[in-house]
């Protein structure tokens, strides 16, 4: 790849990446979608990205001019000689935030149901004390 080429690549990634950051930014600002599934989304589409490197033949250039790869990532570089099998571990890593974010939910309200059984607030819950007269 030539350095103009090179350069007008970067320069259409730089560009996208803004209009993405806005778009996104906006969306989120609606509330028509939660912030959480919307970083969800968006690690999962990056997960896809790094599970296609292997029929992207741009990966290399992206790789040294881009993308700073993990300490992790660069060992597998070195052993395997090849740049699939780091961006098969960052994608399935991004796909694990992914499942993560999007199960926060789940776990919040689970310790919340263990803290009110614990402190014994589900016993009580909807029953009324009466006082009882006596003889």
């Amino acid at each position: 790849m030539s350095r103009e080429n090179a350069a007008a690549l970067m320069t259409v990634v730089g560009s996208v990446d803004l209009v993405s950051r806005l778009a996104l930014g906006y969306v989120a600002d609606l509330g028509f979608i939660k912030k959480t599934h919307l970083a969800a989304a968006a690690l999962v589409v990056v997960s896809c990205a790094c599970h296609f490197v292997r029929v992207h033949y741009l990966f290399e250039f992206i790789t040294k001019t881009h993308i700073d790869l993990p300490p992790v990532a660069g060992l597998m570089v070195d052993g395997t000689g090849t740049y699939i099998y780091p961006f098969n571990y960052i994608g399935v890593c991004l796909l694990l935030g992914a499942v993560c974010i999007l199960l926060e939910p789940f776990a919040r309200r689970l310790e919340n149901t263990r803290t009110r059984r614990h402190t014994g607030q589900d016993a009580l819950a909807g029953c009324r004390l009466v006082k009882i007269p006596s003889n």
